[in-house]
This record gives structure tokens, C-alpha cells and sequence, in this order.
């Protein structure tokens, strides 16, 4: 059924690499009595069954952050300087449904206040001509933790965590 379930555990290994066709990450967690229905479970946590994980960082993550929707190909954001398109290579550190974190990566990365664009750019390239459309969203800046979101429009502003 669609009953939620809660197992508490805790991470032991992680892949090294994420799943290009479904992006999932593969992981080994522990869990205490996973086989041993109690009182809050009415059954066992068995091998096979797709979960969702939801992990308590022991320090808060770090960096720049993005809408999530502003990754392109994973590694890059899409930038306005001067009204025009520019392309920046990066390094995400921690994603969640509405977030990226990139890793700060000086001056050569996105930086804080900077926009990016997260709406569909067909044909995008390197000074390409751009205008915005919307009041860019402010992102406060703040360490992000596991539970951490943000939200934005067309352009966004960057922020530092």
C-alpha cells in the first residue's frame, strides 16, 4: 500500500558514481532490526525494496546556492553578465529536490548575487544576447543543510552558504 514506513539507521558506504540513466545514487545503510516488525512497523525492511533516504549531515554543507533547476548537463549553469549568456562550469557538492550547492571554486564559479537562468534557453551559446523578463528572486544567503530549499524565477540570484 502507500503507507509511509520509518527505519532509523545509519549510512555505512555510498557509490562512487550516480546512475546516468536514473540518476540514483547507490548507497549501503545499517538499520537496526531492519527484519523485526515493532510496534511503530507493521513489517520488515527487506532487501530490494526502493526507499527514500533521508540523511542528518553531522556539519552543514557549504557553497553556492542555486535553484536546482538551474544545473545544465549536471556541471554547468547558465549566467547573465551585461545582458549577455555565459557559460560556468561547476562542481554541484549537495542537490535536494528544489537545490544545488556548488562547491565555491574562487573566481572561475558562480558567484554570490550573481543570476542564473533557469528557464529553457534553446540554441544557448556563449554571448548570446539575453533578456531578462522577471525581477530576479533574492536567495538569502545560509548554510545549507539536508532539509534545506529555495525557490525561484526565470533569473536567480546566487547565494553563499
Amino acid at each position: 500500500g502507500s503507507r509511509r514506513h520509518i527505519w532509523l539507521g545509519r549510512l555505512k558506504s555510498v557509490d562512487a558514481s550516480v546512475d546516468s540513466q536514473t540518476r540514483l545514487l547507490y548507497a549501503t545503510v545499517v538499520v537496526d532490526k531492519a527484519f523485526t516488525p515493532d510496534q511503530q512497523q507493521s513489517m520488515p525492511l527487506v532487501p530490494g525494496l526502493f526507499v527514500d533516504v533521508e540523511l542528518q549531515a553531522v556539519q552543514p554543507v557549504v557553497g553556492i546556492s542555486v535553484p536546482r533547476i538551474a544545473l545544465r548537463n549536471g556541471s554547468q549553469v547558465y549566467v547573465v553578465e551585461d545582458n549577455k549568456l555565459h557559460f560556468k562550469d561547476v562542481a554541484t557538492i549537495f542537490t535536494s529536490d528544489q537545490i544545488a550547492v556548488l562547491a565555491d571554486t574562487g573566481n572561475d564559479g558562480v558567484q554570490p548575487g550573481e543570476q542564473v537562468i533557469i528557464s529553457p534557453v534553446p540554441g544557448a551559446f556563449e554571448g548570446m544576447a539575453v533578456e531578462v523578463k522577471s525581477e530576479p528572486a533574492e536567495i538569502q544567503a545560509s548554510q545549507v543543510e539536508s532539509d534545506g530549499a529555495a525557490a525561484g524565477n526565470s533569473a536567480d540570484s546566487a547565494s553563499e552558504g
